[in-house]
């Protein structure tokens, strides 16, 4: 016999009650990891809208500065090196850039209700974040407390539909699932060994800076060089909307606003084409100082070296130092 017989298992039978208990464990077991993961990233993951009003919560005073814009603030503006430079206390509010202008009005709407208009808006976004359009289900899935600035804001709030609402809430509901991502990257920095609780102190300790700590000079400049310039920067139809409220409401309280160029890698800030293909950017927030009394615009375009970069458009705490002081 070429082949013998092969050895055959036999499955015991299963009833409706085995079924139903296996059904039910794996139910329960899913449920123990998504609430695991709900709670894990409401705790850990500082790039959370929530984790920047939960600054403003934990204030016990009024602050003399908001620094307001996208991540290459919240990276490159050091509200301790504004305190240590001129006395005056800051607050780090900014996001990354899928919030666009929305996270501006949202903060300094939120700040006011809390304490009435600051003294002061440190105000800034990445030459090439403009023109990006809000997603209000990708972004207000992500967080999982929320202010319902979304559907109770004063000012603005993004289009949504029922569904878009729907969305949002099974989405909040079920991070192990649709945020498998960031589930992901908590899951090593716990295999890693680093503290998973972010306590009220530490997240505070900084007063919202993201200090990137990392030099790592040949992912900069591979960086730097992959990035390719367009023609020009337009800002979106949904950005320019959103910024007409935002310096609606700094006339309205009367709130001294310096709008600054964030930082850039030298091999992009130095070429002509950058200034060529951001010119109109400038030329933007240039007519907008002249149009309100409270908006100054300093259009000087910080350039960096590769040692004080995270990236080609974000400073690390050596580059924060130095531009902090601007």
């Amino acid at each position: 016999v070429l082949y013998p017989a092969l050895a055959k298992e036999t499955l015991p039978p299963t009833n409706k009650r085995t079924l139903a208990s296996v059904v039910i464990s794996v139910f329960v077991l899913l449920l123990v990891l998504n609430a695991f993961a709900y709670w894990a990233i409401a705790q850990y993951d500082r790039r959370n809208l929530m984790r920047k009003f939960t600054l403003i919560d934990l204030l016990d005073e009024p602050v003399d500065v908001l620094l307001l814009g996208d991540s290459s603030v919240s990276t490159g503006i050091n509200p301790q090196g504004i305190e240590s430079e001129t006395g005056l206390r800051a607050l780090n509010l900014s996001l990354n850039t899928g919030w666009t202008y929305y996270n501006d009005v949202w903060m300094l709407e939120y700040y006011i209700e809390k304490f009435g208009a600051p003294s002061y808006i440190v105000w800034g976004h990445a030459y090439d974040n403009n023109h990006f359009v809000f997603d209000p289900v990708t972004q207000l899935s992500s967080v999982t407390h929320f202010h319902g600035l979304e559907h109770n804001s004063q000012y603005v709030t993004p289009d949504m539909t029922p569904i878009d609402k729907l969305t949002i809430t099974v989405r909040r509901m079920f991070p192990f699932y649709f945020r498998d991502q960031t589930v992901a990257t908590l899951v090593d920095r716990i295999l890693s060994r680093e503290p998973l609780i972010r306590t009220d102190e530490d997240l505070f300790a900084t007063a919202g800076y993201d200090a990137k700590t990392v030099v790592n000079i040949p992912r900069v400049e591979a960086d730097a060089r992959s990035q390719v310039l367009r023609d020009d920067y337009d800002f979106s139809a949904d950005n320019l909307r959103v910024i007409d409220v935002f310096f609606d409401m700094i006339d309205q309280y009367d709130i001294p606003t310096y709008i600054v160029v964030t930082a850039v890698h030298e091999w992009i800030g130095d070429r002509e084409a950058f200034f060529d293909a951001t010119y109109d950017l400038r030329q933007f927030w240039n007519d907008a100082s002249e149009q309100y009394d409270h908006v100054q615009f300093n259009p000087e375009v910080p350039v960096f070296s590769s040692h004080d970069m995270f990236d080609s458009d974000h400073l690390n705490v050596y580059g924060a130092e130095v531009y902090t002081q601007y």
